[in-house]
């Protein structure tokens, strides 16, 4: 992802767990599969877990990241 703050790049090869640094730079062990038609990122660290659920809906790219019970949703739409 890109912003005026930071720009990470992330590859990865589905289903296979590999090491991340993120943009808050936590370093976590991540995992990448495709569920339900979604692209499903679970990431581990500290005892912790996060996952980010990313779809396509209307051209709009919808990522709903999840921690315990704390939901956030983030909408990104294509420029022209």
């Amino acid at each position: 992802s890109q912003s005026t703050f930071k720009t990470t790049e992330v590859k990865f090869k589905l289903n296979e767990e590999f090491d991340e640094i993120t943009a808050d730079d936590r370093k976590t062990k991540t995992v990448v599969t495709i569920e339900n038609g979604k692209l499903v990122q679970k990431q581990s660290w500290d005892g912790k877990e996060t996952t980010v659920e990313r779809e396509v809906d209307d051209g709009k790219l919808i990522a709903r990241c999840t921690m315990g019970k704390v939901v956030a949703l983030r909408t990104y739409v294509k420029e022209a």
